[in-house]
């Protein structure tokens, strides 16, 4: 029986018998045959094998649930468990993108490391819909976000935020007209793009090459309502997954790219000048999400009391 619902878990994850059979070290052929005994007993197909990749049907969806569940009480038998040592042991699992990884998150797991040695932190660095998937599969106890999510299904703890900014080479600022508006990496270190300076009419971008995230991403959504209200459609140079990437090619001289306050300051000088934004698009919230009615172990307590200290 476990192992039937290791196999389903994983297909669902994978979104193809053939990749999941890789990835449990078993033959395609003995898999199907497993996958095809749990539809016989339950009378009723899980997959909708029409689809590629592969998406749960109706009764799929409800054994799906009832894997999350049995997961869930066994998680949350052990990490109450784990609890009662007052952190020396235990473990913590956080998803983040690049960005939250590489740029926000680094002095909290420092600091929670020095205060709790015992617990050991698994850190998933992917996109945020992965990672909502692994949250909803208890493979994560939390992860950080800038989305928002249903408050039936999700605890949501506000952290910080940042303000973006549209990072673009000097030379395609003086081009383009835009260089009066322009700011410097230091005017973003001593704050002064906090101001209530103007901003160029969102307009004046048209015609801009711009390097974006791939569809599907928070950023992506936000940036194509932005070129919505200013009345064009931009001329995507290139899309990338990650907006440190973005940010390097705008640096490169590739074009322009929406990027953070935050990781302006941690990166190095380059030859790119910044505009401000509308304040309704620019200020952009982030949060630690976990599952409703889930148990929230001690040390994912602490972690999120912790960001809260430290990000704010």
């Amino acid at each position: 029986m476990q192992q039937n619902l290791e196999y389903i878990l994983t297909i669902y994850e994978t979104g193809s018998i053939r990749k999941a059979a890789e990835q449990l070290h078993i033959t395609q052929p003995a898999l199907s045959i497993a996958l095809r005994k749990v539809e016989e007993s339950l009378g009723s197909p899980l997959f909708d094998r029409s689809c590629h990749p592969l998406e749960l049907t109706p009764a799929g969806k409800i054994y799906l649930d009832g894997i999350y569940q049995m997961h869930q009480i066994e998680k949350n038998v052990r990490t109450a468990i784990h609890d009662l040592s007052e952190l020396n042991t235990g473990s913590l699992r956080i998803g983040g993108t690049q960005y939250f990884t590489a740029y926000i998150l680094p002095p909290v797991i420092r600091r929670y490391m020095q205060l709790y040695p015992g617990v050991e932190l698994h850190l998933s660095e992917a996109d945020t819909s992965l990672n909502l998937k692994k949250l909803l599969g208890s493979q994560l106890d939390l992860m950080l976000s800038t989305r928002e999510y249903n408050p039936d299904k999700f605890e949501i703890y506000p952290i910080s935020h940042n303000t973006l900014l549209l990072s673009l080479p000097r030379s395609l600022a003086c081009e383009s007209g835009l260089l009066p508006w322009a700011l410097t990496r230091g005017d973003i270190l001593s704050g002064k793009y906090q101001s209530a300076d103007p901003i160029p009419d969102p307009a004046r971008l048209a015609g801009l090459p711009f390097i974006l995230l791939h569809a599907g991403s928070d950023l992506r959504k936000r940036s194509m309502e932005f070129f919505r209200k200013a009345g064009f459609s931009p001329k995507i140079a290139l899309c990338v997954e990650q907006l440190v990437t973005a940010y390097q090619l705008s640096c490169c001289q590739m074009g322009a790219a929406f990027v953070t306050d935050t990781l302006i300051c941690q990166c190095a000088d380059a030859d790119v000048v910044y505009l401000k934004l509308e304040p309704a698009f620019a200020v952009r919230s982030f949060h630690i999400v976990t599952q409703k009615n889930h148990y929230l172990s001690n040390a994912a307590r602490r972690f999120i009391t912790l960001c809260q200290e430290e990000l704010v």
